[in-house]
């Protein structure tokens, strides 16, 4: 029975059938915390994405052998993979060692398609902890150039190994384990003088080479002694360089630059990339007070800076933090735009709101100062640490807070935004492959669809904490966890035999 004398049916058929069209709209509309649209990301804090919590779970065992290739054992703690001519180069400690109780970090080097070690590369640790925290990984990414591979060591020693060395080894103890053949090291610390900073207990990150022609170039890890005012020993040297370049066959200092001075906040970790506009080429560092720094490749000279913070962000002072940001990953550069992310130090809480900036290096070949396009920032994605990812002019990246954001790459407008896990690697960065967005939480790796509303298509969970991004190579994907290197046959879509 219908009541014609409620309030409803008083008022006009036309009043009606738009109460009716706004009620049946409601009703069919995701709450925000399903949504994928970042206009009120605030109202999303606390939710997974739905799909995220939709989708199907694989669990990654060493008898799932639809999905695993291989996984090899290492340390405890893990940076960044490479992989490059066959072989498979990861950081680590040497925490799997069962006949050594000294604390030492170590590169290790595996055969792509098999995981068998081919050598290793220890590192006896600093003295102190706020030069080298104990049981931390190497967290510099290996550069490999022809037969040789380039990282820094957690002492702060830029290395070149030869890669021309016999592969597998004997099975045995650690003493017969093959090791790495050093072809030259420049010890940053004990040579310049450098103050080797970690970031602190979370974490600590290390520059990475670049190799470009004949030269290699990095940040030295140059630090400050905030946190560490009330030492009385190991005072900084303010002419001790940040940026470095030598020669790649001998490791023979070409030049350096101790532009920062006093400027810098804590550390350098960031890596410096290479551009060439116009035929133009230049050496781009991005620097431990926010600051990037455009110079000669050759000589060194100091073409340019562009300071990546708004004046409204407070300096830092002894003893006193500021709201300035710094860089603490490697730039982004496409089609004449550097895209990269600032923030604070890693035990800075997650929601910190710090910048993600895009910057137009048209103007280097003209001789001329890049310039700042757009600079994002919202308290709801926080800080992010990790490298962003660019494709079909959007910005991918991943906060701390465990929150996959994108932004509009030609804007800066926020495309995206939604809560993927609890929280993110502390440096993770999207791995964009196939059309696909590959992410990890902190034990599950995630793969989404690169569409305008991503949508999670299955989760990956391992049972150890995922310490660093996933890294894609001929079609096929490798996770570090802490104690394992894994690689898996991910193609976005899942079987029922597979779960």
């Amino acid at each position: 029975m219908t009541c014609r004398n409620c309030v409803w049916w008083k008022t006009s058929s036309l009043q009606s059938a738009i109460r009716l069209a706004c009620l049946l709209l409601l009703l069919a509309t995701p709450s925000i915390a399903q949504d994928t649209v970042g206009t009120k990301p605030k109202e999303i804090e606390d939710s997974l994405e739905l799909s995220v919590v939709q989708a199907p779970i694989v669990n990654v065992t060493k008898r799932q052998k639809r999905v695993l290739l291989w996984s090899a054992e290492i340390g405890s703690s893990a940076g960044p993979i490479t992989v490059n001519s066959g072989m498979v180069f990861v950081g680590t400690n040497n925490s799997r060692d069962s006949g050594s109780d000294v604390d030492r970090a170590q590169l290790m080097c595996f055969q792509d398609i098999d995981g068998l070690l081919i050598w290793e590369n220890k590192h006896d640790r600093l003295p102190s902890r706020v030069h080298d925290l104990p049981t931390q990984a190497i967290k510099s990414q290996v550069t490999v150039d022809g037969n040789k591979a380039f990282y820094i060591s957690n002492r702060g020693e830029l290395v070149c190994l030869s890669l021309d060395v016999e592969r597998g080894f004997p099975i045995g103890g650690v003493a017969e384990r093959p090791q790495a053949k050093t072809d030259w090291t420049l010890d940053m610390v004990s040579q310049l003088g450098v103050f080797k900073r970690d970031a602190g207990d979370i974490g600590n990150p290390i520059s990475s080479p670049l190799v470009m022609d004949q030269m290699v170039y990095c940040l030295t890890g140059q630090g400050s002694m905030s946190g560490y005012e009330y030492l009385s020993k190991g005072q900084p040297i303010l002419t001790a360089p940040s940026f470095l370049a030598v020669n790649k066959r001998t490791g023979v200092e070409a030049w350096s630059s101790a532009v920062l001075g006093d400027g810098l906040m804590i550390g350098q970790w960031a890596t410096p990339v290479a551009v060439q506009v116009k035929g133009v080429t230049q050496v781009i560092f991005p620097g431990g007070d926010g600051v990037l720094y455009g110079f000669h490749p050759l000589t060194g000279k100091r073409e340019w800076s562009l300071d990546c913070n708004s004046p409204a962000r407070s300096q830092w002072s002894s003893g006193k933090r500021g709201t300035r940001c710094f860089f603490k990953s490697r730039p982004t550069v496409v089609k004449n735009i550097l895209y990269a992310a600032l923030g604070q130090d890693l035990e800075t809480p997650a929601n910190f709101a710090a910048p993600v900036v895009a910057v137009d290096l048209s103007p280097i070949g003209e001789f001329d100062a890049p310039s700042l396009l757009w600079s994002f920032e919202n308290e709801n994605v926080g800080q992010i640490s990790g490298e962003v990812r660019f494709e079909d002019d959007r910005v991918y990246s991943v906060s701390q807070s465990g929150k996959l954001v994108v932004l509009n790459a030609k804007t800066g407008e926020l495309l995206w935004l939604n809560r993927i896990g609890e929280s993110s690697a502390m440096l993770g960065a999207p791995c964009l492959q196939n059309q696909r967005i590959l992410v990890n939480t902190d034990s599950e790796l995630l793969v989404f669809t690169m569409t305008d509303r991503p949508q999670c298509v299955v989760r990956y969970r391992f049972p150890e904490r995922i310490e660093n991004s996933p890294v894609f190579h001929n079609g096929i994907v490798y996770v570090t966890t802490c104690g394992h290197l894994w690689a898996l046959r991910v193609d976005g879509t899942v079987s029922k035999k597979t779960l």
